[in-house]
């Protein structure tokens, strides 16, 4: 993730040119270790070029698999209190989401997942490397910024992508 302040558009730079400075250095820095380094045409056939599809879920090619860890908070909304299953919380120690069946329902503050507080970003197309993904807000740190979302796949058909 690069984050490009809105001061630095100021001094004549536009965010394109920025973005594509910071995949130069990072391209030119593999291209010094390796110098036949090209991704391209891996990229290629995988079919993965000029295709983009935005989801909210994942997508599922087998029967999903949904094992339950038994995490779960004892928490209780109090009376006049807006913040519930804050640090105290067990999943929150736990750097885990509550699930559905919280009891502070929409009070809850630990449900990054069901909420979808998501940060501003904007998808790039760089030269070599593909896509990429640039923030498009400030991003404090330990702020939720985004969940990754694809395709479900099962060992099986994992091991014979390879």
């Amino acid at each position: 993730m690069v984050r490009m302040s809105s001061s630095s558009s100021a001094s004549g730079v536009n965010l394109t040119e920025q973005i594509e400075n910071v995949f130069d250095q990072l391209i030119s820095k593999i291209e010094q270790a390796d110098p036949d380094f090209d991704p391209r045409p891996f990229l290629k056939q995988l079919n993965v070029l000029g295709r983009y599809e935005p989801i909210k879920r994942n997508v599922y090619f087998t029967k999903r698999y949904i094992e339950d860890y038994g995490i779960s908070c004892h928490c209780k909304p109090s009376p006049g209190s807006s913040v519930v299953c804050g640090r105290d919380c067990y999943c929150s120690m736990l750097f885990s989401c509550c699930s559905s069946q919280c009891e502070c329902d929409i009070a809850c503050t630990n449900k990054s997942f069901q909420h979808r507080p998501l940060t501003k970003t904007k998808l790039i197309k760089t030269e070599k490397c593909g896509h990429g993904l640039v923030a498009e807000d400030e991003i404090k740190k330990g702020e939720f910024v985004i969940e990754y979302v694809g395709e479900g796949m099962v060992l099986f058909k994992c091991t014979m992508s390879k």
